[in-house]
Order: structure tokens, then sequence, then C-alpha cells
């Protein structure tokens, strides 16, 4: 299993007994995160691959953990282009191989390459927004790899956003942490 984050503050002491984990710093943004884990993925071969960090969002509350299998890159979804792809999704292939038996997995982050400060840069159809998660989804699905998005809200969109977001970092990391502790993962 790899588990890619985007920032060290994001990563936390995680443990997985008897999976074999390895991490991913990617860095922040599309591009980084998609190479990182490609590079990753490549000689690392892993099974399973969980993308853990920080989301802005609307609807949730600060502290909400959302697992996430619909990803959009809401940059692409901009201009439209017809044959380019910019949604994937993994919740069948996640739910047919029991990866998360008992979990609520069906959220969608939405991926862009800025700080979303406002509710009309969200995109439609999100439930979170980051920086990096659908990059990590496209590595994935080259390979074959399944990928879920485990994000925890950090900031409301709209209000002091970066600022909460910075302040947040810390109850993040633990707040993952916690979280993914007590999830059962079945591989």
């Amino acid at each position: 299993m790899l588990i890619a984050h985007a920032l060290e503050d994001e990563k936390g002491n995680i443990h997985f007994p008897g999976h074999q984990v390895s991490f991913c710093c990617t860095g922040m943004g599309k591009v980084q995160a998609g190479l990182a884990v490609e590079e990753a993925v490549l000689t690392r071969k892993p099974d399973l691959v969980l993308n853990i960090g920080s989301c802005g969002a609307l609807h949730f509350a600060i502290g909400d953990i959302l697992m996430c299998t619909r990803f959009i890159d809401r940059d692409l979804l901009k201009v439209a282009i017809p044959g380019i792809c910019s949604e994937l999704m993994f919740t069948d292939d996640i739910r047919k191989a029991g990866l998360f038996p008992g979990q609520d997995i069906h959220y969608t982050v939405s991926t862009g390459d800025s700080f979303v400060t406002a509710e009309a840069e969200m995109g439609p159809f999100a439930d979170v927004i980051d920086m990096e998660a659908f990059a990590i989804a496209c590595a994935c699905q080259r390979h074959g790899i399944p990928f879920v998005a485990i994000k925890y809200v950090t900031d409301i969109i709209g209000k002091n956003s970066v600022k909460a977001w910075t302040e947040k970092l810390a109850s993040s990391r633990s707040g993952l942490e916690a979280f993914l502790q007590s999830i059962q993962i079945e591989t």
C-alpha cells in the first residue's frame, strides 16, 4: 500500500497491521502529485493507493473526514474539450474488491491548481476540494491500482480559507491518524 500526502505536516504516524506501507510526499499541486505518484507506483508496485490530507469544503464541518472515490479536475472541466477526461471514478472497483467494508466511500473531490477561496471557484458536483487527488487518480487508473482519497476538512470555503488551513494542519494530521487506525482495509 502506498500512502500519498502533499506535505510532511499531513503524514502522521500511520500503521496498518498486516500491510506493508510506504509513503510518498508529493508536494502541492497536480503536476508534482502526478509525477511523484507515478514514480512511486513504478518503483514500489503498491496494490492500493491512499491519498491522505487536508481539504476545503462548503457543506461539511471542520474536522469531518470523507473517503472519496470520485475525482474531478476543475481546471479541465472549465475548458470542456470533447474527449478530454475531467472525471475519474473508483467507487465500483473499491466496492467490488471489498477493500473498505462498512465505510462510506462515495464522496467527490474537485482538484485544481489554485487554493479555492470562493464558492464559485469550487466547480460543480464536489463535496471537497484539493490540489492533488485527480492527478493521483490518473496515475492509479493508468496502472490499474485501486485508489481512495481520505480527506480531512480544514477550511470552509469563503471563510478565511488560507488562514484556517494553515492553522488546522496539525489537527488534520492527528485526526487522519486516528481515523486511519479505526478503519479496516481488506486486501
